[in-house]
């Protein structure tokens, strides 16, 4: 989800590109999504209301805005604004984005649901609760009927291949470990390229060099996810799932030493609509293999713009619900009894799947689990649903709501 500051960021790139200073430099900009999706990591969701987030203390950052961003946003410090506990005030990007955000002014609402469709009114009914904070007790009976005690073997069985969704990436890594750990394959240790004398790129994490890791663990047979635009036309996307096929290297050089020339995977053939080396099968489906050759991605850290040169894929036998935020998926695993309790999170990891029987669950919960009190940032949100953000003695904002069947 873009963040107030990428908001801000991105309006300031088109001004520099396109020479002009208006807003967004001239172009028509057209946002959409969902809200009740998951908020950008460590960052400001463009619902955020900047004026009940900055600590009344912070004299200094209510100046530097009312300089910097104009006297639009310098009703902030006004005494009848309902404030959180004083913490890191918002930055002059977050305030910027904010403004801008404000500056939309017509919203269209689509109402069909368009990923669970057909005869699942009590798993549509159950994900409105999720997605609302209100789940009631028939919402509860519903998921809890897809509980792994409470399936056949056969059932189970059908799984086996579906990925794991986690919400932490400590519950990923060890998923992804243990599966290759228990295919008794060999494990190639597929380092990225840097600056020979960089070992702050070197040290990055996938998050800050472009979702390029510094070290891939492969083993032929893994589950893997591209993750960059590669052929769009044909299918190959980021988030495609495919297997690790075979290893390439160029001729004469030492596969102990010298990084591969591509990687061999195995795409789904009803996904993929262009060439391939060969057909392969697969517990029952067609797979096409293509060629994956490394990527080159320069990011911005410490100062310096740095490089990193490797595959453009993740081990993905599990992933992050963060991360699936946005996919559609066959068949689905969660666990909703670990890690800190959050119904957002537990909202977007369930709705991954079209039908309720395509989902299952590896422990039993209780009714508690997925009840939440309401917090600051949810009230926020519903705010910006009602065009409500403003104090009664500040003008009301304009935008104008479209439903669209």
């Amino acid at each position: 989800m873009v963040s107030l500051a990428s908001l801000h960021r991105i309006e300031k790139r088109l001004q520099q590109a396109s020479c002009n200073m208006r807003p967004f430099g001239g172009y028509s900009i057209i946002l959409f999504g969902d809200f009740w999706q998951l908020p950008p990591v460590a960052d400001r969701a463009l619902y955020y209301n900047v004026h009940q987030d900055r600590p009344a203390q912070d004299t200094t950052a209510q100046d530097t805005t009312a300089t910097d961003i104009g006297s639009a946003v310098a009703h902030a410090s006004q005494p009848n604004v309902h404030r959180l506990p004083p913490t890191k005030g918002p930055s002059i990007e977050d305030i910027s984005g904010f403004t801008k955000y404000r500056q939309f002014t017509e919203s269209v609402e689509l109402k069909v649901q368009q990923r669970q469709q057909g005869n699942q009114d009590a798993f549509k009914a159950a994900l409105e609760g999720l997605r609302n904070s209100d789940v009631t007790l028939a919402h509860w009976e519903t998921l809890t009927t897809r509980c792994q005690a409470n399936l056949s073997l056969s059932e189970i069985r059908s799984f086996e291949d579906a990925i794991r969704l986690y919400p932490t990436g400590a519950m990923v890594n060890e998923f992804n470990h243990g599966c290759q750990r228990d295919s008794k394959q060999p494990i190639l240790k597929v380092s990225a390229t840097h600056k020979t004398t960089d070992a702050i790129a070197a040290a990055a994490t996938g998050s800050q060099a472009g979702q390029l890791e510094a070290q891939l663990d492969l083993c032929i047979g893994c589950k893997l996810m591209i993750l960059e635009n590669l052929w769009t036309e044909r299918g190959i996307v980021n988030g495609t799932q495919c297997r690790l096929y075979d290893i390439v290297w160029r001729p004469g050089t030492d596969p102990r030493k010298d990084p591969p020339l591509c990687l061999l995977v195995a795409v789904p053939k009803e996904s993929y609509g262009g060439p391939y080396v060969e057909e392969y099968s697969f517990r029952g489906l067609s797979y096409a293999v293509v060629p994956i050759f490394r990527s080159k991605r320069d990011f911005w850290l410490n100062g310096e713009t740095r490089y990193r040169t490797q595959f453009p894929v993740k081990l993905a036998y599990a992933l992050t619900i963060h991360k699936a935020q946005g996919m559609t998926l066959p068949k689905a695993v969660l666990n909703l009894t670990q890690g800190t309790k959050n119904v957002s999170v537990y909202y977007v990891g369930v709705s991954r799947v079209k039908r309720l029987e395509d989902v299952m669950f590896e422990e039993a919960f209780d009714l508690e689990r997925l009840t939440a009190a309401t917090t600051a940032l949810q009230e926020m949100r519903q705010q910006d649903e009602e065009d409500d953000l403003y104090s009664s003695s500040q003008p009301p904002t304009h935008r104008r709501r479209i439903e669209q069947a």
